[in-house]
């Protein structure tokens, strides 16, 4: 399948923007984190305010300000990390909030000030690891207008998600900016128990398999709205940590899906029609039309997501397009032609309902690049309302929907060869996958969205 039929892409976008002081690190060089005890006790105490039960087990003794020098001098955002668990806060406005996960991993590692947004405030582009079950590191922006913080990028999807990395500014000052890059670390004379006082050796710069555009072009909020239509307030229900895949098809039509960058989860946007007409593309939903300018190649068109607030087109470079068209043409569809269907004995749903959540399985199935599905069978009425009450309160929490039912179907499916498998997928290579989870719950307009899989 050529790049002019099908276009889809991951969004994980690393937006930087240009500002004055700089630093930049080179192979080799030995890097030991400063840690501070002022304002340790100042901290402390908005901690006890912030999350009063947690401060019984957060000590002072084990708090260190571990903010870097540019951070410090460009920014009001402080950095506090304690040794004993690694867990690491953002402290500003004399309020704590969370900056990264450190469960399993180092928490954080570094930090550079960066105007993600470009809103005139200053943010932080920071790099941090957490995972015991699969270590990984993250490449985050703590923005300091919503005091949040937003994964951007995650070594999970590589072929070695273990590496360790920092961010880097890697040119100085000027007319056109600066640039930021990643560099992979050895972490150094470790001492099990105290994550604070950190020694790494850089091993050399680090490019990621999955593009990432190093320049944001922010777009009015309304404008997105506008032209996204419903698949705007589709988004409103997620969190920071949400991209979206957006494909393109020569048929004209165009759909959209969200991505939980963590969980590697999808969820289906809704579709639509569009008209490519000089500079500007139409969008035509549920019989409406909204018309923007836009960035399009001639090959692709990737609508990137921003925070919550500001979305974009924004222009494919050479190299991406290259890698999308070598994807499109190392990694085959999953098979979902030879498969087998056991509908079992319910009261609960007929063969008809099951065969709409049935296909959605399937949709989603044919992203697993290089494995077959061989069988679907319903699980039972009793498993299928049991996950229904299980998950149906943190959904509702999370999207603002009702939800009616759920259901549960087992599989079967051989994983891709070694040679075959998608980077990141999480599965055993050439692997016979039995008794395998799908659970679903079921919208009030009787659309069934699927929540989560596996074991």
């Amino acid at each position: 399948m050529t790049m002019k039929r099908r276009i889809a892409v991951w969004v994980m976008i690393l937006c930087l923007a240009p500002l004055g002081a700089w630093a930049e690190s080179t192979e080799d060089a030995i890097i030991e984190v400063t840690c501070g005890r002022d304002g340790v006790e100042e901290f402390m105490a908005a901690f006890a305010l912030t999350w009063p039960n947690g401060i019984v087990q957060k000590k002072a003794d084990n708090c260190y300000d571990v903010t870097p020098a540019d951070v410090a001098r460009e920014t009001d955002i402080r950095v506090f990390k304690f040794s004993d668990s690694g867990a690491s806060y953002a402290y500003v406005d004399g309020a704590v909030y969370n900056l990264c996960e450190s469960f399993g991993g180092y928490g954080f590692l570094n930090a550079m000030p960066w105007d993600y947004d470009q809103d005139g405030q200053i943010d932080l582009l920071t790099a941090s690891s957490w995972g015991s079950g699969i270590h990984r590191t993250e490449i985050s922006v703590f923005n300091r207008a919503r005091k949040t913080s937003e994964v951007i990028y995650s070594t999970l999807y590589e072929a070695d998600p273990q590496v360790d990395l920092i961010v880097c500014a890697d040119m100085g000052p000027s007319d056109s900016g600066r640039g930021a890059s990643l560099r992979q670390v050895q972490v150094l004379d470790w001492e099990d128990g105290d994550f604070a006082h950190l020694r790494y050796r850089i091993v050399g710069e680090y490019q990621p398999a999955f593009p990432m555009a190093l320049h944001e072009v922010p777009w009015d909020a309304s404008a997105a709205a506008q032209l996204l239509g419903t698949w705007y307030g589709e988004m409103e229900g997620y969190d920071m940590r949400v991209g979206i895949s957006v494909t393109f098809t020569a048929d004209g039509t165009v759909s959209l899906r969200l991505i939980d960058p963590v969980s590697c989860q999808y969820e289906e946007a809704g579709t639509a029609q569009y008209r490519v007409d000089g500079e500007n593309l139409t969008l035509i939903t549920n019989g409406e039309s909204v018309t923007a300018p836009f960035i399009f190649t001639g090959e692709g068109l990737v609508l990137a997501i921003y925070g919550m607030e500001d979305m974009s087109f924004r222009r494919l470079s050479g190299e991406e397009l290259a890698w999308m068209e070598s994807l499109q043409l190392k990694y085959r569809p999953g098979d979902i032609s030879q498969v087998t269907i056991d509908y079992g004995v319910s009261e609960r749903f007929t063969p008809e309902q099951m065969d709409a959540a049935i296909t959605v399985i399937k949709n989603e199935f044919l992203n697993w690049y290089g494995c077959e599905l061989h069988s679907i069978s319903y699980a039972s009425d009793e498993r299928s309302a049991s996950e229904y009450r299980y998950y149906t309160g943190a959904k509702r929490r999370k999207t603002g929907k009702n939800y009616v039912d759920g259901i549960v179907f087992m599989s079967s499916f051989h994983s891709a060869a070694e040679d075959e498998e998608y980077p990141g997928s999480g599965l055993n290579p050439d692997y016979e996958y039995t008794g395998y989870n799908w659970i679903l719950l079921q919208t009030e307009e009787g659309q069934w969205e699927l929540i989560t899989w596996g074991y």
